[in-house]
């Protein structure tokens, strides 16, 4: 029997993840960059974690009942997102919350179509599903998504364009709008004036907004990016830190959409699912949003902004068309040093320095045991020191003097 979900490929499988490192079967010490893609805050196995959980699970597993932490769940994160919103869903994960999220906008404008961004991502949500998110715009034929259906009902953007936005919208009566608060495909302090405008665009022609926080949640700050910079969408889409490493989706509802979604006689709003809002769930939200709450973001940002100038510096000093950028924690190794604004600017430019680089990640795992995931994204949590620092920057500097080499 094959697998054939898509996992990383560390040549040899993982028996245990600690801190910022994972421990292959071939008792390889892995330095971790990836975390889960940004799911691990406090890196692997924190104990507090470890021992919440562990409780929890003596206690319960699905039960399909009310969860006694639930009270305090949903104060806490009440407390931590902007207060205009009312209501919580939780799922299973961060495809379905953000599925969800379109199905109530869908319902509260009462229009069947919605907008998205080429270049952002929403997970395996076939509404928004252009391509597997691959690096360099690989073709994706068949994906078994009915594209009759979601030519009628979607409408794609071209992210970065104010302009292209507002003619769009108008011309193809639009009910709802999805977007990332900072694409992982592009993190950059441009992305918050564009998601600003954005929404102001979509209260001026009364579009429903939903901002999809799935990275930049609890990761920027506590209250995401919307928190943080007093964004007030109609609904905003959470999970991967928030799960404490479990799987986790939530759908998080403002009060005047909360209003006209429930206000509506014929809507039936539906929320349910088997492992939707689980005890072992609530309780890896419940410990993470504790532990949280005194959090020293400022020194997680200044460490990933430490690693991003150092990168840069080698990238300089060496003439490689090479950079690092990034948004607070969540950083991204890019093959261009010229500006771009989106995805597809970004796949064009590293195109051309694709045949350099190609096998640089490789190198970096096979020969020095650093892990730079596929999807380009880097994150920094509370257990990156000097030591881990020091680690990925040896092995940067060797590799990218060897590649130096190798083209001159």
């Amino acid at each position: 029997m094959k697998l054939l979900n898509h996992f990383q490929d560390l040549s040899s499988p993982v028996k245990r993840a600690e801190g910022h490192y994972l421990l292959l079967e071939s008792n390889r010490k892995i330095l971790d960059f990836s975390l889960g893609s940004g799911a691990q805050i406090f890196g692997h196995s924190y104990g507090p974690v470890v021992r919440s959980l562990g409780n929890a699970i003596a206690n319960y597993q699905v039960h399909g009942c009310l969860p006694d932490s639930h009270h305090k769940v949903t104060s806490l994160i009440g407390k931590a997102i902007p207060d205009t919103f009312a209501g919580l869903v939780f799922s299973s994960s961060g495809s379905e919350a953000t599925q969800r999220a379109i199905r109530y906008a869908r319902q509260i404008s009462g229009k069947q179509k919605i907008a998205h961004f080429w270049g952002n991502w929403h997970g395996m949500n076939e509404w928004t599903l252009l391509d597997d998110g691959s690096r360099l715009g690989v073709d994706i034929k068949d994906t078994g998504i009915p594209q009759e259906t979601l030519n009628k009902t979607r409408v794609t953007l071209t992210y970065g364009s104010l302009d292209e936005l507002k003619e769009t919208l108008l011309r193809e009566d639009v009910g709802a709008l999805i977007i990332e608060s900072v694409p992982g495909a592009t993190p950059l302090e441009f992305s918050i004036d564009f998601l600003s405008s954005v929404l102001k665009v979509c209260k001026e022609l009364g579009i429903v907004s939903i901002v999809d926080e799935m990275i930049s949640g609890f990761r920027v700050n506590i209250g995401g990016v919307c928190g943080t910079y007093d964004l007030n969408p109609d609904l905003i889409t959470y999970g991967k830190i928030i799960g404490a490493g479990y799987p986790i989706g939530i759908t998080a509802i403002s009060e005047s959409a909360l209003d006209s979604l429930m206000s509506n006689s014929t809507n039936t709003v539906l929320t349910g699912g088997t492992f939707s809002g689980n005890p072992i769930a609530l309780t890896g939200v419940l410990t993470i949003l504790e532990l949280l709450s005194d959090f020293n973001y400022s020194e997680l940002d200044a460490t990933a902004v430490s690693l991003r100038s150092e990168i840069n510096i080698l990238c300089r000093d060496l003439n490689l068309p090479v950079k690092a950028i990034g948004f607070h924690s969540i950083s991204r190794l890019v093959f261009t040093d010229r500006e771009f604004f989106n995805r597809d600017q970004r796949d064009r430019l590293e195109l051309e320095n694709w045949s350099l680089f190609s096998g640089l990640k490789k190198n970096m795992l096979d020969k020095h045991g650093v892990y730079l995931p596929k999807n380009g994204l880097l994150f920094t949590c509370s257990l990156t020191t000097n030591v881990e620092k020091e680690k990925l920057m040896n092995s940067l500097d060797a590799e990218l003097r060897s590649l130096k080499r190798a083209a001159n």
